[in-house]
């Protein structure tokens, strides 16, 4: 809320009007966005549990908002990165929006809802390419989502601490609440501020990715402070939500930078060596000391599962043949299995849809809802985006910049098979940074010319004829 009132106000410091001022009202609406994505499930639980529904679509409604804003005030501006993701997106919008009219569905209301999960927060990626103006406000913007997940992972412990039966273990559900407990002790997995638990441990994963890149690309003590307080806190989150999937994720992605960045000769290089590793001392020591209840019962969790590591890497992968086959071309409807849908169509009384085999993967979900041509599409869509990070990678020149490139495309690869149909939460992160990663030449092009950081007064001195020539555009 503090970005979003920086952004709203900040025209009123400047002689511009006009464009700037626009732009200024479409930033501020995406951090509001933003703001109620992670707040949300608090207020859905907490404090106005009788107005779930409505709640749950303000931020929608803010973020169409922020996209008349941003579309209409003619801030889109084509790129070629974006030109294959477009089309492919349009292709995929055509079968989604043809199958929110499916018969099976039994109110049209359900299907617009699907279409809402599917289409609405893709475009994120076109706000995310022109969000920031510089290095400073897209750090700035890091490192404020890095500090919001210290109280969030504060509130997690907090909830960790209290019987099942508390109040600030409730969920954003209404009716009768069966609280999910793990280990020996029945202890509560933990939701922090989200409705659920899956919110809260994309959540954590996503700010273990950003904590990790600040303390890679900072130049400034007290970001190295935040970011190392939220990894510990961030860690001691994923072993009391008792997610196994939290944990893999979050151990690849720390991993991989460290692995890929610590070993080379510059300076994120040698800030990952140093504050990455005391990061990570520092969450094995309170692992073993304050949050080892949380590990105890984390590994009990692990150890009595039914399921293998395969299983839980591509669920359901001894049924594929068989959903693929009931699935067929079209599918059963748009937002048929999604769970909001039978909450809408008993919460506004509508006729209920055709029963259909409901499955914990999105990817099987996917099939049942679109069919073979609607989830082909749907996941080409996300492999696509996925190379777009990975040209801009390799496009990048300075190691600030291709570190955070190589984090958003690692986060985007190890969720490859992730919700972001079913997790509206993660949704909003996976298509934003998604935008961000595709903004970076812009950013890096624009630092060359006018460098807010002092490691770039080296740069312009060794940049390559191609380079200079970019900075120049």
């Amino acid at each position: 809320m503090l970005a979003a009132y920086r952004a709203s106000t900040a025209a009123a410091n400047y002689p511009e009007t006009g464009p700037t001022r626009r732009r200024r009202a479409w930033v501020a609406l995406l951090y509001i966005a933003l703001f109620l994505n992670v707040t949300e499930g608090a207020m859905r639980k907490w404090f106005f549990p009788g107005s779930s529904q409505l709640i749950y679509f303000a931020k929608d409604g803010v973020l169409i908002a922020a996209y008349v804003s941003f579309f209409l005030g003619g801030h889109y501006k084509g790129s070629h990165r974006t030109k294959a993701l477009t089309i492919i997106y349009l292709l995929a919008a055509i079968v989604v929006c043809l199958d929110a009219f499916n018969p099976n569905i039994g109110s049209v209301i359900v299907g617009l809802f699907g279409i809402k999960c599917y289409l609405l927060y893709v475009g994120l990626v076109y706000l995310g390419m022109q969000l920031f103006d510089d290095w400073r406000t897209f750090l700035r913007f890091v490192r404020w989502q890095v500090i919001i997940a210290i109280p969030i992972c504060l509130l997690g412990i907090a909830q960790f601490g209290s019987p099942a039966d508390s109040q600030i273990n409730r969920y954003a559900a209404v009716d009768d609440q069966v609280i999910a407990t793990f280990g020996t002790d029945a202890t509560v997995r933990i939701t922090g501020t989200f409705a659920y638990i899956s919110g809260h441990v994309f959540f954590v994963v996503v700010s273990i990715a950003l904590a990790a890149g600040l303390l890679g690309t900072s130049r400034r003590r007290s970001d190295y402070l935040f970011s190392i307080a939220a990894l510990v806190l961030c860690v001691g989150n994923v072993w009391m939500s008792g997610s196994r999937s939290a944990g893999l994720l979050a151990a690849v992605i720390v991993a991989a930078v460290l692995a890929w960045f610590g070993f080379q000769q510059n300076r994120v290089a040698l800030r990952l060596r140093t504050l990455l590793v005391v990061a990570i001392a520092l969450a094995v020591f309170t692992t073993t000391t304050w949050f080892n209840k949380a590990y105890n019962a984390y590994l009990d969790r692990i150890e009595t599962a039914d399921d293998e590591f395969v299983d839980r890497v591509f669920q359901h992968h001894e049924l594929f043949g068989l959903i693929l086959d009931y699935s067929g071309l079209t599918g059963y409807g748009t937002g048929i299995t999604h769970p909001g849908s039978a909450a809408l169509e008993k919460g506004l009384d509508l006729k209920p849809s055709e029963p259909v085999p409901v499955f914990e993967a999105e990817y099987a979900r996917v099939l049942v809802e679109l069919g073979w041509i609607g989830a082909f599409l749907w996941y080409l869509l996300r492999i696509t985006a996925l190379l777009a990070i990975l040209n801009v990678y390799r496009e990048l020149h300075t190691a600030e910049f291709r570190c955070w490139a190589f984090i958003i495309l690692l986060v985007h690869l190890v969720t490859l098979n992730g919700a972001v149909v079913l997790n509206h939460t993660f949704a909003i992160y996976y298509w934003l940074l998604a935008g961000i990663a595709l903004g970076l030449p812009r950013l890096e092009a624009r630092e060359l010319r006018t460098p807010s950081m002092p490691a770039y007064q080296g740069v312009r001195s060794a940049m390559t004829p191609a380079l200079a020539r970019q900075a120049q555009a």
